[in-house]
């Protein structure tokens, strides 16, 4: 069975990928392939605000739909919902992703009497 594919746009590709560094706050490009692993990683500990790149001229190209079912897994797998996300919506999804503020951990390591830690 042939994997369905489309027309992509780079317009689309562009928000996804600023969004996304938007969220990691890095200035590193990224591949349609590699977008899914990306979302996967952000987990709010970085600081917002990565290198945002403007639009080129657009480019129209023949894409399968696996790297956007992916990416959409991805948004899924981070904000909980079961929701169908658009190409056109991915960008804003991964914008509004949010992390609890991770609250600081503490160890106590305890000296027994009997010489055993806890």
């Amino acid at each position: 069975m042939a994997i369905p594919s489309g027309i992509a746009s780079t317009h689309t590709l562009t928000d996804i990928a600023n969004a996304i560094r938007y969220q990691s706050g890095e200035n590193r490009r990224c591949m349609p392939g590699e977008m899914a692993d990306a979302v996967e990683a952000l987990d709010g500990t970085q600081e917002k605000g990565g290198m945002q790149y403007p639009y080129e001229a657009p480019h129209f190209g023949k894409m399968t739909v696996l790297p956007y079912i992916s990416i959409a897994n991805a948004i899924r797998g981070q904000n909980g919902e079961l929701r169908e996300y658009k190409p056109c919506e991915m960008a804003q999804a991964i914008r509004d992703l949010e992390w609890e503020k991770p609250s600081k951990a503490y160890a106590l390591l305890m000296y027994l009497s009997d010489g055993e830690t806890k």
